[in-house]
């Protein structure tokens, strides 16, 4: 059986970490943007009556995978949110350390649970595609549900380190990141730390005919100083 696979750029721009007072609009524009077409994923019966390949087991394995890409995101957006947060703590008082602590230890939970859900989401695509279940949304573009943001090394930011990293890397059809390599190459601890966040993005696999596909993609990181955190995927989307 031949394999398809689509190729496409994603543009992601890593700046460094989103500052406490800085404007959130952008952001809350672009969990908006994320939100919409996250649920351009979950139609329901109609779209699978209107293809005509509802079936019950098929709207019970897309209804299982919606939930868990949802939960996943939103899993995502306060795990940022709580690495905002560790960013204010810079008075070194007993009570900010005390804190500094209790939000460190939601980061961990965090990042267990989504852990937990991205072993739950892969089977749940692995048993679409075994089965051959179609998805009620014939076509789109890959979503990414979680964005793992890479680490910016405080020896990069004291020498004040710009530029772009670039990684290519094949988004499979099982939601997995295979062959990911940085083709263009910034320094100080960057190119590692752009290389890790791909890797362990999770992500909805592009969809075309109802069935999901494999997608090729060379991914920009451009990392600077003007506070926050963006990421287009063929339009734009802010992340703070």
């Amino acid at each position: 059986m031949t394999t398809k696979i689509w190729i496409t750029t994603l543009l992601i721009i890593l700046t460094a970490p989103f500052s406490p007072g800085q404007s959130a609009s952008s952001s809350s524009q672009a969990d908006n943007k994320d939100a919409k077409q996250l649920g351009n994923y979950s139609e329901g019966k109609s779209d699978f009556a209107a293809a005509k390949i509802y079936n019950e087991a098929e709207t019970e394995w897309w209804a299982a995978l919606d939930t868990k890409s949802r939960n996943i995101y939103q899993l995502s957006l306060s795990l940022r949110r709580a690495q905002e947060d560790l960013l204010s703590y810079e008075h070194r008082t007993t009570e900010a350390l005390r804190d500094q602590r209790k939000v460190e230890n939601e980061i961990k939970s965090l990042k267990q649970q989504i852990a937990a859900l991205k072993t739950e989401f892969l089977a749940l695509i692995k048993q679409g595609n075994d089965n051959g279940y179609n998805s009620p949304r014939r076509n789109s573009e890959l979503v990414l549900i979680h964005r793992p943001k890479p680490d910016y090394p405080d020896d990069a930011r004291r020498n004040h380190i710009a530029g772009t990293v670039v990684i290519e890397a094949l988004f499979r059809a099982d939601g997995r990141i295979e062959n990911a390599k940085v083709i263009k190459k910034v320094g100080y601890f960057l190119d590692e730390n752009s290389l890790k966040a791909v890797n362990q993005a999770i992500f909805v696999p592009k969809l075309i005919d109802g069935r999901f596909a494999a997608e090729m993609a060379k991914v920009s990181l451009h990392f600077d100083f003007s506070g926050g955190y963006d990421i287009e995927i063929h339009s734009s989307i802010r992340y703070r």
